[in-house]
């Protein structure tokens, strides 16, 4: 009765359980890579309002695949090559993780789009809070009085509907160039955290 018992078991596991199976595997390009232009132990220097500089730490800057399953009791699965930084002042205190990944959009028939994210310590930033399936487009644009060209803007999604209430202090943008990264960090009050001697303004 045991061995009966086992036998089942093992033949239900065994029906149940199905190998995964690799879809397809999507690489970042070299200027994909290049979007993130960070190499760990490094520093970059920030000043608040244009007056008390401050450091900010490369602490992490990790590459790695992420499978993703096309459904929760699929065994098909797709890879993604990701690449990520970490960001980290003391004080002010900033915690910042950036992270571009290889994006595959069936169902646009685009295979070339990317998906590239900000989070400020719990805040999530996007370029659009929006779902977009064109991808990311470099723009030019004037924030805090800075002129910058082919940058990146990220929005804070996780507070956008209270950004205009000024009595509450809330991260409002994100500015990133693919020559320096992290550029620029908007309030929604007009202050701002901004790199010193930069290239593009």
């Amino acid at each position: 009765m045991k061995s009966l018992r086992l036998f089942l078991v093992t033949g239900l596991l065994a029906f149940a359980c199905c190998r995964p199976v690799l879809i397809d595997t999507y690489l970042l390009t070299e200027q994909q890579k290049s979007l993130i232009p960070y190499v760990p132990d490094t520093q970059v220097t920030f000043s608040f309002n244009g007056e008390k500089s401050f450091p900010i730490i490369i602490t992490e800057v990790s590459k790695g695949m992420q499978q993703e399953y096309r459904g929760e009791e699929s065994c098909q699965y797709y890879e993604y090559e990701r690449k990520t930084a970490i960001l980290r002042s003391v004080y002010p205190e900033i915690n910042i993780e950036a992270t571009v990944c290889a994006q595959n959009n069936e169902s646009f028939k685009r295979y070339d789009t990317l998906n590239f994210s900000v989070r400020l310590g719990y805040k999530q930033f996007a370029l659009n809070c929006q779902w977009d399936p064109t991808g990311i487009s470099f723009c030019d644009t004037v924030l805090a009085g800075f002129h910058y060209h082919k940058v990146l803007v990220f929005n804070n999604c996780t507070d956008a509907s209270h950004l205009s209430d000024t009595s509450l202090l809330y991260y409002q943008h994100i500015v990133w160039s693919q020559e320096n990264g992290l550029e620029l960090i908007t309030f929604n009050n007009g202050d701002y955290y901004v790199l010193e001697n930069q290239n593009n303004y």
